[in-house]
This record gives C-alpha cells, structure tokens and sequence, in this order.
C-alpha cells in the first residue's frame, strides 16, 4: 500500500501545481482586461513612436475626444540631459491634423 500512498501524494502535487498555474492564467487574464480598459478610458493614445537612434524619439499622440493629433520629441544631449518638445500636428495647409478614425492602433505594431 505504501506504492498507493506514494502515487496519491504525487497526484496531489500535480493537482495543485495545475491549481497554481489556473490561477496565476486567471490574474494574468485579468491584469490585460484591466489594462484595456484603462487605455480605453485614457483621452491620449500614442498612434505612432519612431526611435531613429538611441539618442531621440518621435511620438504621433491623439486625442481621443477632439481627434487632434500632436508631435511629441525627445532627444538626449550628454551632459545637459532630456530634451522635450510638444506641438500640434499640421496638415499640408497649415491647420490641425484631426484623425476622425475611432479605430485602435497598437503602437507595439510601429516598432
């Protein structure tokens, strides 16, 4: 009967392993539906970030409820630190570029 004990002990094991890693698929599930909806409810959706080299980075942003979108840069100059700037994005005439699209980009695709 010891054999019968040993293999029980083992299916326990196993059972609460497979337990364990349900549960740790039910929080992972969980953090992402969160983490959509937050980016759903955010008014700022990055559509575009270039980083043409480790010193700089462009960010196309747009808000969610106006459809304007703006230019973010960044740039690293040695010894002073970050550079920052922020401005609307133009049309070919001059006036705001405005994205009527209600369509999700994933900025993840642009990288």
């Amino acid at each position: 009967m010891s054999w019968l004990k040993g293999s029980n002990g083992d299916l326990e094991k196993e059972l609460k392993k497979k337990q364990k890693q349900e549960e740790r698929e039910k929080q992972v599930a969980l953090a992402r539906e969160r983490q959509e909806m937050e980016e759903k409810n955010r008014r700022f959706q990055i559509l575009k970030r270039e980083k043409p080299s480790d010193y700089r980075t462009f960010e196309i942003i747009k808000d969610k409820e106006t459809g304007v979108c703006y230019i973010w840069h960044e740039k690293f100059v040695k010894g002073s630190g970050n550079r920052v700037g922020f401005t609307v994005l133009l049309d070919r005439e001059g006036k705001p570029f405005v994205d009527d699209s209600e369509e999700y980009v994933d900025v993840d695709d642009f990288n």
